[in-house]
């Protein structure tokens, strides 16, 4: 039953009953489906209502038809999709970069397709680089395939006056990798945006990675910038969602080791009260009945113009006050 509680078409509960079976595993990926002439005659219909039904897995992208063959459930093997490799170390030979090594680690053959061109970008690069009516770009864009087959797309767009007669111009890949060449070039990129966008594909996207009906596609958008904040190269990467597992890998952040304190002044005052504030709600929770009190800020005020309030900084962030009373 649906939701709203109105029956289900016939097609419907056909293609209910085949998606429980591969959801459940009873329906192996590459397992044939049964014939439209077989499931017409389980479910005492027309061949045209069995039809609608594998449609519906079709477009849902659980099956696929290969016809005369027949149905059969689809198969994946995704690739792990790290965005925060790029920073990442790259071997230096020429025919191996990061997205050959990890496949070859995987024991999966690897390789791409790489084309460069001059163009007018589009508005979305257009706008994440900042650039003007007029400016063009140099885009590397880059098939990758696993097993001959196309898995995603890499589109790197440059400021063309940024990366004029540089490496990045020559179509081939760049062994150091482009980071190292924009480094070379005075535009060391230390740090990145990363946008995901969950979406259809277009049709050229679809053409081009060979999509079948009903598969999405992550469109990861990822803006490099300079110590300085300009941004100087903007990436569209396009991962059909039946080959790829996004993973991200994320550590806290650890203080450094080597503190500074500072006498506290009368700007710090409000520092003081939340660092306090902080202690206070820590001592509480291990039960310090005497930091039950909220804090007495005309007190703290005249510690600081006493010169008997200190704070502790580590990397230039605030981390704990000192009160000599």
């Amino acid at each position: 039953m649906a939701v709203t509680g109105r029956a289900r078409a016939l097609y419907q509960r056909i293609a209910d009953d085949l998606r429980a079976q591969i959801t459940d595993g009873s329906l192996q990926p590459g397992d044939r489906l049964p014939t439209e002439a077989e499931i017409a005659a389980r479910w005492e219909t027309t061949r045209s209502t069995a039809v609608q039904g594998l449609k519906l897995l079709v477009n849902e992208g659980l099956i696929v038809s290969e016809r005369p063959r027949g149905y059969f459930v689809r198969s994946r093997q995704p690739m792990v999709y790290r965005p925060q490799a790029e920073f990442h170390k790259r071997p230096l030979s020429p025919e191996m970069d990061q997205f050959i090594t990890q496949l070859a680690e995987e024991g999966r053959e690897a390789s791409q397709h790489i084309e460069v061109q001059v163009e007018a970008p589009p508005r979305k690069i257009r706008e994440r680089l900042q650039l003007g009516e007029d400016e063009l770009v140099v885009v590397r864009k880059r098939v990758r395939y696993i097993d001959g087959v196309p898995y995603n797309s890499n589109d790197s767009y440059f400021p063309l006056a940024l990366v004029q007669g540089s490496a990045i111009m020559h179509p081939g890949d760049i062994a150091r990798g482009a980071n190292a060449v924009m480094s070379e070039l005075g535009h060391e990129q230390v740090r990145a945006l990363d946008e995901f966008h969950i979406r259809m594909p277009t049709p050229e996207e679809a053409d081009r990675l060979q999509l079948g009906p009903g598969t999405p596609v992550a469109v990861h958008l990822c803006t490099g910038y300079t110590r300085e904040g300009d941004p100087v190269r903007a990436v569209s990467n396009v991962l059909p969602g039946d080959r790829h597992v996004i993973t991200y890998e994320r550590s806290r952040e650890q203080l450094g080791t080597h503190p500074t304190i500072r006498p506290a002044m009368q700007d710090d005052l409000e520092t003081v009260v939340r660092l306090w504030e902080h202690a206070a709600a820590w001592l509480r929770e291990e039960g310090v009945d005497q930091w039950q009190y909220p804090p007495r800020v005309e007190r703290i005020e005249a510690n600081i113009a006493a010169g008997e309030c200190w704070i502790i900084d580590v990397d230039n962030a605030p981390v704990a006050t000192i009160t000599v009373d």
